[in-house]
């Protein structure tokens, strides 16, 4: 009974070190941040300095959720870091490929929402045009972060 818990430990520490995207034994595995449907985003250091990050959910209703969108009321507010202005929180998914910051592939990107603009979006609906500012520097994801309390890694 004691030697099949010792080996289940031993799986799971195992698996805790090893690459989700290579499949190879990692030096380190770090939770960097936290994702808005309750998921994590997991960095993996190799020997040979190389970095693999990936997206990790408890389960698939929780990825679900985060696709369904979020509710008026759980809407997050805090200040740009590229026009210091106050605006929304907004998560995105590229349907292009992943783009890097600081070397780093991200699924998931941020965008700040501000005032109204003059206008409309579309031919016949009335959903009014906003300033936004797109997030592009790891300095800015991690101010926004912090602000709104999924910053893991300092």
């Amino acid at each position: 009974m004691m030697e099949s818990e010792l080996e289940q430990e031993e799986k799971k520490e195992q698996e805790k070190t090893v690459c989700n995207v290579c499949h190879k034994e990692a030096i380190s595995v770090k939770p960097v941040e936290l994702l808005p449907g309750g998921g994590v985003i997991l960095r993996a250091l190799h020997q040979d300095n190389v970095t693999h990050s990936w997206e990790e959910y408890a389960s698939v209703s929780s990825l679900l959720c985060e696709v369904k969108g979020q509710k008026k009321k759980d809407r997050l507010y805090a200040i740009c870091p590229r026009c210091g202005k106050k605006g929304r929180v907004n998560t995105y998914r590229s349907y292009t490929d992943t783009y890097k910051i600081s070397g780093i592939k991200y699924g998931l990107h941020y965008i700040m929402i501000h005032e109204k603009t003059g206008g409309y979006w579309g031919k016949d609906q009335h959903v009014p045009k906003r300033r936004r500012c797109f997030i592009h520097k790891q300095e800015d994801r991690d101010a926004i972060l912090k602000q709104i309390g999924r910053f893991i890694q300092s």
